[in-house]
């Protein structure tokens, strides 16, 4: 009888559900909303209710239950502290599983690459966190709680300051910028006076953010001094904390930092991960992940039931960025 392992990757924009045989084999993917008790509005409680319906729909889908799953291994957003994993894991092993593990979507990217599995993941996406996890399995997390933990990088603070810095240029006297254009047109707008009622609408946020991005992005390949010293901030604030977690961790070099997420692997303007370099130790070993995170929650949970190492370069040589991507447009989403 064939059995399964389920990789899950539980960001704050969607839910990537990867499902491989025991013996490696690829069986299926599917991507749905968000299960983050961050963007939830009844927090764990909504978890618990939108993950068991997640689960009964791809249960229907591929045609198994859940005794047919060996492990499922979680990696999600705001899975910041210890307390908020034990509630997790207690919300997820009351779904029946036999076997599961939960952590911060962050490590996934050390999961992921790492045959020793230690190192350091630097995600940079809609949100940013760094991970990392040492000889001894120990792992630590570095910032990922917003500005309490300095977080200046990610999507969604690149589209806020954007907009902020054109919002200031028009209503506070700020420096001249080309973004304003760009901006405006990413977020639908006919004018700076109709910023003021977008920012209001919570709405704004989810719905803009990828255009404004690109925006940003067009505008520093262009020379605009806002734009890219915005992506220069990105960079530095997320080499110091790689940096940061590494004496904490007191890890040994060379360590292998992985870089995970669409800011990564979409951005052009090359200034973003310049900068991130220029601050790290000559000495590390860097690897832009060419595959989606998710893929490391699968690797993790073939761990899990495997005494041996499973074949991690097949999986990750198999779901590549380009082809996952297909995948999921083959199942008629975005």
């Amino acid at each position: 009888m064939v059995k399964y392992v389920l990789g899950i990757d539980g960001g704050n924009t969607k839910t990537d559900y990867i499902l491989y045989t025991t013996d490696g084999r690829f069986a299926g993917l599917k991507r749905m909303p968000t299960c983050s008790h961050e963007q939830l509005p009844g927090g764990f409680d909504d978890v618990r209710v939108t993950l068991s319906r997640h689960l009964e729909e791809l249960y229907s889908l591929w045609g198994f239950t859940v005794k047919d799953l060996e492990c499922a291994a979680f990696g999600l957003a705001g899975c910041d502290t210890q307390t908020q994993q034990k509630i997790l894991l207690d919300i997820i092993l009351s779904l029946g599983f036999k076997d599961a593990v939960v952590a911060n979507d962050g490590i996934l990217g050390i999961k992921a690459v790492s045959p020793d599995g230690t190192g350091v993941c630097a995600i940079n996406g809609a949100g940013t966190v760094i991970a990392g996890i040492d000889a001894k399995g120990r792992t630590m997390q570095v910032g990922g709680l917003g500005m309490m933990t300095d977080d200046r990088a990610g999507g969604g603070y690149i589209m806020r300051k954007a907009v902020a810095a054109v919002y200031a240029y028009h209503f506070r006297n700020g420096p001249a910028t080309e973004l304003t254009e760009p901006v405006l047109k990413a977020m639908n707008l006919p004018a700076p006076a109709d910023l003021h009622e977008a920012i209001s609408r919570p709405e704004t946020y989810k719905s803009s953010m990828d255009n404004v991005n690109r925006a940003v992005d067009e505008t520093a390949i262009k020379g605009d001094k806002t734009a890219r010293d915005l992506f220069h901030e990105a960079g530095i604030n997320v080499a110091d904390g790689v940096t940061g977690l590494i004496k904490a961790m007191d890890l040994k070099e060379p360590v292998r930092i992985v870089l995970g997420g669409s800011m990564w692997s979409e951005i052009k303007y090359t200034g973003l991960i310049s900068s991130f370099k220029e601050r790290i130790s000559a000495d590390s070993e860097i690897t832009l992940l060419n595959a989606p995170p998710a893929v490391g929650a699968v690797i993790w949970a073939l761990q899990r039931v495997s005494p041996d190492e499973p074949d991690r370069k097949a999986v990750l040589d198999f779901l590549t960025r380009d082809r996952y991507k297909t995948l999921i447009k083959k199942d008629g989403l975005p």
